[in-house]
């Protein structure tokens, strides 16, 4: 969990620089790429302690839900009262737990419930040893063994194999199709995070086949394609409402940001088309590599330059203050103007540009009486650009022609970024990656 203080300072960053609530990832409080099943809670009878902080966990809960809600509203301070309450329900229910021995419990649901807290409590060794001890006791459960291994993923590569184990054997159990998918999923970025690609797009496909619509599969397939070069389709993907999660968890960020740096670093090949280089441009903006996405943006332009979105989101991006190319901003605002005059916010966009001083207009020399001197016979170099870890990117406000890109995730919305837009606003630029 994280501090008050610390959830004021993630929201109020996040909604400065434009994201929105959907950048702020959700596994802040639920730690995964995808909800965690809710522990049984069971009934008041037995020890009165492990009663008690089964209601504290249950308040803890409901808490994350109203973290959630605030994070949707965009209110900070909502958001920080909520997380404050929802670690201190965490911190109670752990206090309790430990007094009642719950870790000695015969009971399954106890021990579901113990680890949940556990889990939550960033306490991944113990955690994983809880949930072992509930497939010692009902090993016929799928989602026991599951959760075992989702734990022991938690818990870095030294216990990758025994995690796949755990999770093939919830897949061999042959239980509901959601938790086949779930299990799948899993061992899909286990494999993919021990560099065994094509295993790994196995275990993606299989969990589509169990459920077609798996988000996080979904984007454990995207990162495969982005490693291997296959923009287009991963742009698409997405591009697509009410699909795929912005708020990406830990694991899954991870993969896509692994995924661009090996598409890189392996110098894939892929046609020399517009459509390519903007849909290589929009996965990079997307997940905050603003930066990255200007040659590919400005290579989509000199190919098509009749693209009056890619105008206005290579606009957003040189307001980026890693970029900060204020007057190819302006060029891209006036370009995507001549191409569809009809949008109000672009040209709002360029008014606020001209409010800055930026005109396009040459700057009068100033007056020296000193000789003047030639100039060298060479160009001056090119501008800088900062890299993420070295400054903290902000977007723009948006312009009209693209729907913002937020930086995804494990399960909301991410508005898309339309071809042709109707009249869609442009995107903003988001910043550092998460």
């Amino acid at each position: 969990m994280i501090c008050a203080a610390k959830a004021v300072e993630m929201l109020t960053k996040a909604l400065r620089r434009g994201l929105g609530p959907a950048t702020i990832a959700a596994t802040l409080l639920i730690g995964t790429a995808w909800a965690q099943p809710p522990a049984l809670v069971g009934d008041a009878g037995g020890d009165d302690v492990l009663w008690e902080a089964r209601t504290a966990l249950e308040q803890f809960r409901t808490m994350v839900g109203v973290v959630q809600q605030a994070q949707a509203r965009g209110d900070a301070e909502a958001f920080a009262r909520a997380t404050e309450q929802a670690q201190q329900h965490l911190d109670r229910a752990r206090e309790l737990f430990d007094r009642g021995d719950a870790g000695e419990s015969e009971d399954v649901d106890t021990l579901r419930a113990y680890a949940e807290v556990l889990r939550m409590s960033q306490d991944t060794d113990l955690a994983a040893e809880i949930s072992r001890r509930v497939t010692e006791l009902d090993p016929e459960d799928a989602r026991a063994w599951l959760t075992l291994g989702r734990d022991l993923m938690l818990m870095g590569g030294g216990d990758a194999r025994e995690a796949l184990e755990a999770l093939r054997t919830a897949v061999r159990l042959d239980p509901e199709p959601s938790i086949t998918a779930e299990a799948w999923t899993a061992q899909g970025i286990l494999l993919f995070g021990e560099g065994l690609y094509e295993l790994s797009s196995s275990a993606f496909e299989q969990a589509l086949e169990a459920n077609d619509a798996f988000p996080p599969a979904l984007i454990g397939r995207a990162a495969l394609w982005i490693r291997d070069g296959k923009l287009h389709d991963a742009a698409n993907l997405f591009d697509t409402p009410d699909l795929i999660p912005p708020q990406l968890g830990g694991q899954l960020r991870g993969m896509i940001d692994k995924a661009l740096s090996d598409f890189t670093q392996r110098r894939i090949w892929f046609d020399d088309t517009a459509e390519n280089h903007a849909a290589y441009a929009k996965l990079l903006v997307r997940f905050e590599r603003v930066e990255e996405s200007v040659l590919p943006l400005e290579r989509a332009l000199a190919l098509d330059d009749g693209n009056y979105v890619h105008w206005n989101l290579l606009a957003s991006v040189c307001r980026s203050p890693n970029v900060a190319n204020l007057e190819r901003a302006r060029e891209a605002y006036l370009r995507s103007l001549e191409l569809n005059p009809d949008q109000p916010r672009t040209r709002q966009a360029l008014e606020e540009l001209e409010e800055q001083g930026v005109t396009g207009e040459a700057e009068p020399e100033p007056e020296s009486e000193a000789e003047p001197r030639p100039s060298p016979a060479i160009e001056p170099p090119a501008p800088s650009v900062s890299s993420p870890e070295a400054s903290e990117p902000a977007p723009v406000e948006p312009a009209d022609e693209a729907q913002a890109v937020p930086a995804v995730p494990e399960a909301a919305e991410p508005p898309a970024v339309p071809d042709v837009p109707a009249d869609p606003p442009t995107p903003d630029a988001p910043a550092s990656a998460g």
